[in-house]
Protein backbone atom coordinates (compact mmCIF):
# COMPACT_ATOMS: atom_id res chain seq x y z
CA UNK A 1 0.00 0.00 0.00
CA UNK A 2 3.05 2.64 0.59
CA UNK A 3 3.95 1.76 -3.12
CA UNK A 4 2.31 4.75 -5.58
CA UNK A 5 0.86 2.89 -8.19
CA UNK A 6 2.02 3.80 -11.37
CA UNK A 7 -1.26 3.30 -13.04
CA UNK A 8 -3.04 5.68 -11.34
CA UNK A 9 -2.23 8.72 -13.29
CA UNK A 10 -3.40 7.01 -16.30
CA UNK A 11 -6.60 5.58 -15.18
CA UNK A 12 -7.01 9.44 -14.44
CA UNK A 13 -7.12 9.90 -18.14
CA UNK A 14 -7.40 6.42 -19.68
CA UNK A 15 -10.54 4.28 -20.50
CA UNK A 16 -9.87 1.64 -17.79
CA UNK A 17 -12.82 0.91 -15.55
CA UNK A 18 -12.02 0.87 -12.08
CA UNK A 19 -13.12 -2.14 -9.34
CA UNK A 20 -15.48 0.67 -8.09
CA UNK A 21 -16.95 1.25 -11.08
CA UNK A 22 -16.96 -2.41 -11.58
CA UNK A 23 -19.05 -2.71 -9.01
CA UNK A 24 -21.67 0.04 -9.68
CA UNK A 25 -22.39 -1.62 -13.13
CA UNK A 26 -22.15 -5.36 -11.92
CA UNK A 27 -24.45 -5.22 -9.14
CA UNK A 28 -27.81 -6.10 -9.36
CA UNK A 29 -30.49 -3.83 -8.40
CA UNK A 30 -31.30 -3.86 -4.92
CA UNK A 31 -34.23 -6.12 -3.75
CA UNK A 32 -34.75 -6.13 -0.13
CA UNK A 33 -38.21 -4.10 -0.69
CA UNK A 34 -39.37 -5.23 3.09
CA UNK A 35 -36.40 -3.22 4.58
CA UNK A 36 -37.08 -0.10 2.12
CA UNK A 37 -40.79 -0.42 3.27
CA UNK A 38 -40.08 -0.55 6.68
CA UNK A 39 -37.90 2.28 6.35
CA UNK A 40 -40.59 4.43 4.96
CA UNK A 41 -42.54 3.67 7.96
CA UNK A 42 -40.54 4.63 10.36
CA UNK A 43 -39.87 7.94 9.02
CA UNK A 44 -43.78 8.17 9.01
CA UNK A 45 -44.26 6.93 12.62
CA UNK A 46 -41.19 9.65 13.44
CA UNK A 47 -43.02 12.23 12.37
CA UNK A 48 -46.18 11.31 13.81
CA UNK A 49 -44.69 11.34 17.36
CA UNK A 50 -42.66 14.51 16.55
CA UNK A 51 -45.75 16.12 15.04
CA UNK A 52 -47.69 14.70 18.77
CA UNK A 53 -44.50 16.52 20.69
CA UNK A 54 -44.14 19.89 18.56
CA UNK A 55 -48.43 20.37 19.02
CA UNK A 56 -47.67 19.76 22.76
CA UNK A 57 -45.21 21.96 22.75
CA UNK A 58 -45.92 24.52 21.52
CA UNK A 59 -49.76 24.65 20.88
CA UNK A 60 -51.85 23.86 17.94
CA UNK A 61 -55.16 24.57 16.22
CA UNK A 62 -58.07 22.22 15.13
CA UNK A 63 -57.57 19.39 11.72
CA UNK A 64 -60.57 21.29 10.68
CA UNK A 65 -59.39 24.97 10.57
CA UNK A 66 -55.88 23.83 8.88
CA UNK A 67 -58.02 22.38 6.04
CA UNK A 68 -59.93 25.63 6.01
CA UNK A 69 -57.17 28.18 5.81
CA UNK A 70 -54.54 26.19 3.84
CA UNK A 71 -53.73 27.72 0.27
CA UNK A 72 -53.54 24.67 -1.85
CA UNK A 73 -52.13 26.60 -5.03
CA UNK A 74 -48.52 26.02 -3.20
CA UNK A 75 -49.41 22.47 -3.40
CA UNK A 76 -49.74 22.50 -6.90
CA UNK A 77 -46.40 24.90 -7.13
CA UNK A 78 -44.77 22.68 -4.94
CA UNK A 79 -45.34 19.65 -6.87
CA UNK A 80 -44.17 21.59 -10.25
CA UNK A 81 -40.85 22.71 -8.44
CA UNK A 82 -40.29 18.84 -7.82
CA UNK A 83 -40.73 17.81 -11.18
CA UNK A 84 -38.14 20.90 -12.33
CA UNK A 85 -35.65 19.79 -10.03
CA UNK A 86 -35.19 16.60 -11.84
CA UNK A 87 -35.80 18.36 -14.90
CA UNK A 88 -32.35 20.68 -14.25
CA UNK A 89 -30.58 17.84 -12.81
CA UNK A 90 -31.06 15.53 -16.10
CA UNK A 91 -30.28 18.01 -18.82
CA UNK A 92 -26.68 18.41 -18.60
CA UNK A 93 -26.54 13.95 -18.45
CA UNK A 94 -28.54 13.66 -21.56
CA UNK A 95 -26.98 16.14 -23.33
CA UNK A 96 -23.91 15.44 -22.20
CA UNK A 97 -24.43 11.49 -23.48
CA UNK A 98 -26.29 12.70 -26.70
CA UNK A 99 -23.49 14.27 -27.65
CA UNK A 100 -20.99 11.89 -27.11
CA UNK A 101 -22.51 8.61 -28.27
CA UNK A 102 -25.55 9.91 -30.04
CA UNK A 103 -27.85 8.18 -27.55
CA UNK A 104 -31.29 9.67 -26.86
CA UNK A 105 -31.75 8.75 -23.28
CA UNK A 106 -33.18 11.52 -21.29
CA UNK A 107 -36.59 9.75 -20.24
CA UNK A 108 -34.39 6.82 -18.65
CA UNK A 109 -32.19 9.20 -17.23
CA UNK A 110 -35.52 10.95 -15.45
CA UNK A 111 -36.84 7.42 -14.35
CA UNK A 112 -33.43 6.89 -13.26
CA UNK A 113 -33.29 10.02 -11.21
CA UNK A 114 -36.79 9.05 -9.59
CA UNK A 115 -35.43 5.82 -8.36
CA UNK A 116 -31.88 7.19 -7.04
CA UNK A 117 -34.26 9.92 -4.85
CA UNK A 118 -35.96 6.97 -3.99
CA UNK A 119 -33.23 5.03 -2.38
CA UNK A 120 -31.42 7.88 -0.96
CA UNK A 121 -34.39 7.96 1.10
CA UNK A 122 -34.43 4.46 2.38
CA UNK A 123 -30.73 4.22 2.96
CA UNK A 124 -27.87 5.57 4.10
CA UNK A 125 -25.48 3.85 1.64
CA UNK A 126 -26.38 5.63 -2.09
CA UNK A 127 -24.60 3.60 -3.74
CA UNK A 128 -27.81 1.35 -4.49
CA UNK A 129 -29.87 4.35 -5.55
CA UNK A 130 -26.76 5.21 -7.58
CA UNK A 131 -26.56 1.50 -9.60
CA UNK A 132 -30.43 1.76 -9.97
CA UNK A 133 -29.66 5.18 -11.75
CA UNK A 134 -26.87 3.63 -13.88
CA UNK A 135 -28.94 0.80 -14.83
CA UNK A 136 -31.68 2.71 -15.97
CA UNK A 137 -29.39 4.77 -18.45
CA UNK A 138 -27.48 1.91 -19.99
CA UNK A 139 -30.57 0.38 -21.00
CA UNK A 140 -30.88 2.90 -24.00
CA UNK A 141 -26.92 3.70 -24.10
CA UNK A 142 -24.76 0.77 -24.39
CA UNK A 143 -21.72 2.42 -23.77
CA UNK A 144 -21.59 1.66 -19.77
CA UNK A 145 -18.52 3.47 -19.19
CA UNK A 146 -19.08 7.23 -20.77
CA UNK A 147 -22.64 6.64 -18.80
CA UNK A 148 -20.70 6.62 -15.34
CA UNK A 149 -18.24 8.83 -15.48
CA UNK A 150 -21.24 11.21 -16.49
CA UNK A 151 -23.25 10.09 -13.91
CA UNK A 152 -20.98 9.91 -11.27
CA UNK A 153 -18.85 13.23 -11.95
CA UNK A 154 -22.30 14.86 -11.51
CA UNK A 155 -21.08 14.04 -7.80
CA UNK A 156 -18.55 16.04 -7.58
CA UNK A 157 -19.92 19.02 -9.40
CA UNK A 158 -22.67 18.79 -6.78
CA UNK A 159 -20.12 19.00 -4.31
CA UNK A 160 -19.27 22.28 -5.94
CA UNK A 161 -22.41 23.57 -6.23
CA UNK A 162 -23.03 23.03 -2.38
CA UNK A 163 -19.70 24.81 -1.71
CA UNK A 164 -21.08 28.13 -3.94
CA UNK A 165 -24.24 27.68 -2.38
CA UNK A 166 -23.36 27.82 1.03
CA UNK A 167 -20.74 30.42 0.87
CA UNK A 168 -24.04 32.59 -1.04
CA UNK A 169 -26.39 32.03 2.08
CA UNK A 170 -23.82 32.78 5.11
CA UNK A 171 -22.93 35.96 3.57
CA UNK A 172 -26.28 36.73 2.86
CA UNK A 173 -26.56 36.15 6.26
CA UNK A 174 -24.25 38.00 7.57
CA UNK A 175 -25.35 40.76 5.55
CA UNK A 176 -28.59 40.69 6.74
CA UNK A 177 -27.58 40.14 10.25
CA UNK A 178 -30.12 37.44 10.78
CA UNK A 179 -29.68 37.03 14.74
CA UNK A 180 -32.16 34.19 14.55
CA UNK A 181 -30.05 32.33 12.42
CA UNK A 182 -26.91 32.95 13.79
CA UNK A 183 -26.20 29.45 15.48
CA UNK A 184 -27.14 28.07 11.86
CA UNK A 185 -24.71 30.43 9.50
CA UNK A 186 -21.92 29.26 11.89
CA UNK A 187 -22.70 25.62 11.15
CA UNK A 188 -22.89 26.34 7.70
CA UNK A 189 -19.35 27.66 8.06
CA UNK A 190 -18.69 24.49 9.68
CA UNK A 191 -19.99 23.03 6.53
CA UNK A 192 -18.19 25.04 3.79
CA UNK A 193 -14.70 23.95 5.75
CA UNK A 194 -15.53 20.25 5.73
CA UNK A 195 -16.66 20.82 1.67
CA UNK A 196 -13.51 22.72 0.95
CA UNK A 197 -11.42 20.57 2.52
CA UNK A 198 -12.94 17.62 0.17
CA UNK A 199 -12.45 19.59 -2.51
CA UNK A 200 -8.69 20.44 -2.16
CA UNK A 201 -7.67 17.25 -1.53
CA UNK A 202 -9.55 16.10 -5.03
CA UNK A 203 -7.25 19.16 -6.67
CA UNK A 204 -4.25 18.44 -5.05
CA UNK A 205 -4.91 14.15 -6.01
CA UNK A 206 -4.52 16.16 -9.58
CA UNK A 207 -1.53 17.94 -9.16
CA UNK A 208 0.56 15.60 -6.97
CA UNK A 209 -1.53 12.37 -6.00
CA UNK A 210 1.66 11.11 -4.28
CA UNK A 211 0.64 13.44 -1.43
CA UNK A 212 -2.77 12.72 -0.80
CA UNK A 213 -2.17 8.75 -1.01
CA UNK A 214 0.17 8.90 1.95
CA UNK A 215 -2.70 10.96 3.59
CA UNK A 216 -4.87 8.53 2.68
CA UNK A 217 -2.70 5.61 3.54
CA UNK A 218 -2.03 6.79 6.85
CA UNK A 219 -5.81 7.63 7.47
CA UNK A 220 -6.54 3.96 6.91
CA UNK A 221 -3.35 3.03 9.01
CA UNK A 222 -5.21 4.84 12.15
CA UNK A 223 -8.40 3.41 11.33
CA UNK A 224 -6.79 -0.06 11.65
CA UNK A 225 -5.56 0.45 14.88
CA UNK A 226 -8.46 2.19 16.34
CA UNK A 227 -9.97 -1.19 14.99
CA UNK A 228 -13.26 0.82 13.32
CA UNK A 229 -12.39 -1.22 10.01
CA UNK A 230 -11.53 -5.08 9.47
CA UNK A 231 -9.79 -4.79 5.87
CA UNK A 232 -7.54 -1.87 5.64
CA UNK A 233 -6.85 -2.60 1.70
CA UNK A 234 -10.19 -2.62 0.91
CA UNK A 235 -10.86 1.14 2.40
CA UNK A 236 -8.19 2.25 1.12
CA UNK A 237 -8.57 0.84 -2.43
CA UNK A 238 -12.23 2.22 -1.84
CA UNK A 239 -11.03 5.39 -1.12
CA UNK A 240 -8.30 5.86 -4.34
CA UNK A 241 -10.71 4.63 -6.77
CA UNK A 242 -13.07 7.46 -5.83
CA UNK A 243 -10.73 10.51 -5.73
CA UNK A 244 -9.75 8.43 -9.58
CA UNK A 245 -13.11 8.78 -10.80
CA UNK A 246 -12.95 12.54 -9.46
CA UNK A 247 -10.21 13.16 -10.94
CA UNK A 248 -11.85 12.55 -14.49
CA UNK A 249 -14.38 14.34 -13.61
CA UNK A 250 -12.82 17.40 -13.88
CA UNK A 251 -11.35 16.17 -17.18
CA UNK A 252 -14.52 16.23 -18.55
CA UNK A 253 -15.36 19.16 -21.53
CA UNK A 254 -15.44 22.52 -19.36
CA UNK A 255 -19.03 23.81 -20.80
CA UNK A 256 -20.21 20.34 -19.26
CA UNK A 257 -18.80 20.98 -15.70
CA UNK A 258 -19.74 24.71 -16.36
CA UNK A 259 -23.75 23.28 -16.96
CA UNK A 260 -23.60 20.90 -14.37
CA UNK A 261 -22.98 22.91 -11.51
CA UNK A 262 -25.09 25.76 -12.59
CA UNK A 263 -27.94 23.25 -12.95
CA UNK A 264 -27.20 21.45 -9.91
CA UNK A 265 -27.40 24.90 -8.32
CA UNK A 266 -30.41 25.59 -9.57
CA UNK A 267 -32.08 22.30 -7.90
CA UNK A 268 -30.85 22.65 -4.60
CA UNK A 269 -32.52 25.98 -4.55
CA UNK A 270 -35.41 24.48 -5.96
CA UNK A 271 -35.24 21.87 -2.86
CA UNK A 272 -34.99 24.90 -0.34
CA UNK A 273 -38.13 26.34 -2.67
CA UNK A 274 -40.01 23.56 -1.58
CA UNK A 275 -39.67 24.99 2.41
CA UNK A 276 -41.20 28.28 0.92
CA UNK A 277 -44.01 26.60 -0.63
CA UNK A 278 -44.59 24.69 2.94
CA UNK A 279 -45.11 27.91 4.48
CA UNK A 280 -46.84 29.84 2.12
CA UNK A 281 -49.56 27.20 2.44
CA UNK A 282 -49.67 28.26 5.98
CA UNK A 283 -48.62 31.68 6.30
CA UNK A 284 -48.83 34.54 4.28
CA UNK A 285 -45.56 35.66 2.33
CA UNK A 286 -43.07 37.94 4.11
CA UNK A 287 -39.92 38.42 2.41
CA UNK A 288 -37.56 37.91 5.16
CA UNK A 289 -38.80 35.00 6.16
CA UNK A 290 -38.34 33.86 2.62
CA UNK A 291 -34.77 34.47 2.40
CA UNK A 292 -34.59 32.84 6.32
CA UNK A 293 -36.02 29.32 4.36
CA UNK A 294 -34.12 29.77 1.75
CA UNK A 295 -30.86 29.72 3.67
CA UNK A 296 -32.32 26.91 5.96
CA UNK A 297 -33.26 24.82 3.06
CA UNK A 298 -30.10 24.91 1.61
CA UNK A 299 -27.93 24.04 5.35
CA UNK A 300 -30.68 21.19 5.79
CA UNK A 301 -29.78 19.62 2.36
CA UNK A 302 -26.18 19.74 3.19
CA UNK A 303 -26.35 18.46 5.84
CA UNK A 304 -28.49 15.49 5.27
CA UNK A 305 -25.90 14.91 2.16
CA UNK A 306 -22.61 15.02 4.15
CA UNK A 307 -23.80 12.74 6.85
CA UNK A 308 -25.14 8.83 6.54
CA UNK A 309 -28.78 9.08 7.45
CA UNK A 310 -31.80 8.31 4.86
CA UNK A 311 -32.99 11.66 4.37
CA UNK A 312 -32.67 12.83 7.89
CA UNK A 313 -34.88 10.33 9.81
CA UNK A 314 -36.08 12.08 13.21
CA UNK A 315 -32.70 14.81 12.54
CA UNK A 316 -34.67 16.12 9.94
CA UNK A 317 -37.73 16.71 12.65
CA UNK A 318 -35.47 18.28 15.42
CA UNK A 319 -33.81 20.43 13.20
CA UNK A 320 -36.71 21.98 11.83
CA UNK A 321 -37.89 22.46 14.54
CA UNK A 322 -34.72 24.39 16.33
CA UNK A 323 -34.45 26.16 13.05
CA UNK A 324 -37.94 27.67 11.86
CA UNK A 325 -39.88 28.13 15.10
CA UNK A 326 -38.86 31.67 14.84
CA UNK A 327 -40.76 31.50 11.00
CA UNK A 328 -43.80 29.65 11.74
CA UNK A 329 -46.69 30.82 14.18
CA UNK A 330 -46.32 28.33 17.06
CA UNK A 331 -49.83 26.76 16.76
CA UNK A 332 -49.12 26.26 13.02
CA UNK A 333 -45.33 25.08 13.24
CA UNK A 334 -46.93 21.10 13.39
CA UNK A 335 -48.23 21.48 10.65
CA UNK A 336 -45.64 22.86 8.86
CA UNK A 337 -43.03 20.16 10.00
CA UNK A 338 -45.74 17.32 8.36
CA UNK A 339 -46.06 19.49 5.03
CA UNK A 340 -42.42 20.10 4.43
CA UNK A 341 -41.18 16.37 5.46
CA UNK A 342 -44.44 15.55 2.54
CA UNK A 343 -42.66 17.62 0.32
CA UNK A 344 -39.31 17.05 0.98
CA UNK A 345 -39.09 13.06 1.26
CA UNK A 346 -42.43 11.55 0.88
CA UNK A 347 -43.00 13.34 -2.56
CA UNK A 348 -40.08 11.47 -3.63
CA UNK A 349 -41.54 7.83 -2.48
CA UNK A 350 -45.00 8.54 -4.11
CA UNK A 351 -43.24 9.31 -7.11
CA UNK A 352 -41.49 5.86 -6.86
CA UNK A 353 -44.71 4.40 -6.21
CA UNK A 354 -46.41 5.65 -9.09
CA UNK A 355 -43.07 4.30 -11.02
CA UNK A 356 -43.11 0.74 -9.97
CA UNK A 357 -46.46 0.03 -12.44
CA UNK A 358 -44.53 0.90 -15.51
CA UNK A 359 -41.65 -1.28 -14.58
CA UNK A 360 -43.56 -4.25 -13.92
CA UNK A 361 -45.14 -3.70 -17.44
CA UNK A 362 -41.64 -3.84 -18.69
CA UNK A 363 -40.35 -6.58 -17.24
CA UNK A 364 -43.48 -8.23 -18.48
CA UNK A 365 -42.68 -7.55 -21.82
CA UNK A 366 -38.99 -8.68 -21.34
Amino acid sequence: MDNINEEIKNKMIDKTFSSFENSIIDAKQPRNRFFNVSIVLLNIAVLILATFYVASQYGYVEIGLVFNTLDYRFLCIAIGVYFLMLIVQVIPLAIHIKKKSGCNIFTRTLLGEISYNYYQCVSIYNGCGLKKSILDMTSKCDNKELVLDTKYSQKIYYVIARFVLLVSCVILGAILVMEQMLVWLWIGVVLILLIMFRLILNILFIRNSKIVIDFVGRICRLLYKLKLVKNIDVLYNKIIDRFILNARAFRQDKKFIFISVFSLILNILLYAMLYCCAFMMINNFVAIDFIQLLIGGVILKTIFDVFPTPNGTLIFEILFVLMFTNVYLKQYLFVGLIITRLFVYFLNVIMYIFLLPFQCIKKAKK
